[in-house]
């Protein structure tokens, strides 16, 4: 999806001066500043949910993940007695995400709760980011030593501490394949970028959980960030062209004529004569069914007898009248 909206956006003049991706997205972000061509991209996108899986061993802990709504050093005293769980994302300044064993995960969450900070589990299948999926690094090395991680047509914020992608394709490689086991620093490259001069961010991709984060991280100062998709339940075509247009008045050079939308139907006049309906031609489907059954059946009225006409009463005899 992030891909279809960013060809789409590219096709109307849309170029970016900065990528910035989220744990799986910066696989995405490569692609889009050209150093992954299209071929690798899907190839690597594959590899690595591959290589997340967990091995097939008898009881193996994957972990899991957990979000706590306080600043790391709050984070920090919760996990000073639990060695297994580590900060895996740094998503913004008050929300941490740790990650570790799946039963040491629940316990911090409860204590972080007793504490009265905001935490939960987030429904994810392993403790990205972390040790446990160290299995991951092997095989996706060897998969990402396969295709060229070219110098980025513009910046690329990698989301590990400290890295960066430019010239060198081995470097690049290995930046790649260690950030399946490297923290997500996603509040802290927003920042970089901020720092750079960047104020409009668009998100690619379903949702707007990264719209939401840039939003928070920024908060009142200047800035403007557009997500492309509506969300679940919401029409995503017109999202998508409300976002272009909200681009296209900040000033960006975007073509704003759709090429998808359809030829308008032709008029064509109708031969013979127009009648005009309105509500009054309206007959019902039960009254249209009473019509035809009194022609097919005949319509027959009970035709009332005649009164029968009382006989007149006869004149009374005269009495005898004597002269």
């Amino acid at each position: 999806m992030s891909a279809g909206q960013f060809r789409y956006l590219s096709e109307l003049g849309f170029g970016a001066e900065g990528f910035l991706g989220h744990s799986f997205g910066e696989l995405t972000a490569l692609w889009a500043s050209g150093a992954l061509d299209d071929d690798a991209f899907f190839a690597l996108a594959r590899a690595r949910g591959k290589a997340m899986a967990p091995p097939p061993e008898s009881g193996f802990d994957a972990g899991a993940m957990a979000a706590v709504s306080a600043p790391e050093e709050r984070v920090a005293e919760l996990l000073a007695d639990r060695p297994s769980v580590v900060v895996c994302n740094r998503n913004a300044a008050d929300q941490i995400v740790v990650g570790g064993a799946t039963e040491e995960v629940e316990r911090l969450v409860a204590a972080a709760k007793e504490a009265g900070l905001r935490a939960s589990r987030l429904p994810v299948s392993a403790a990205f980011h972390t040790p446990f999926v160290g299995h991951a690094v092997d095989a996706f090395r060897g998969d990402v030593a396969r295709v060229e991680v070219r110098r980025p047509n513009g910046t690329v914020f990698a989301n590990t501490r400290g890295a960066a992608y430019g010239d060198d394709i081995d470097a690049n490689r290995t930046v790649l394949a260690e950030q399946l086991i490297n923290p997500v620093d996603f509040a802290a490259r927003v920042e970089e970028m901020y720092a750079a001069g960047f104020r409009v961010f668009v998100e690619f991709g379903p949702k707007s959980v990264l719209t939401q984060l840039v939003r928070r991280i920024l908060g009142d100062r200047e800035h403007t960030v557009v997500s492309l998709d509506a969300g679940p339940g919401r029409d995503a075509d017109v999202a998508l062209k409300q976002a272009v247009a909200q681009l296209a008045v900040l000033g960006l050079p975007l073509a704003t004529t759709d090429r998808y939308v359809a030829e308008a139907v032709a008029d064509v006049p109708a031969k013979g004569m127009s009648i005009l309906l309105n509500g009054i031609n309206y007959v019902s489907p039960e009254r249209r069914a009473a019509y035809r059954d009194a022609i097919d059946n005949g319509y027959r009225i009970a035709v009332p007898a005649t009164p029968a006409v009382p006989a007149p009463a006869a004149a009374p005899t005269p009495s005898p009248v004597a002269v």
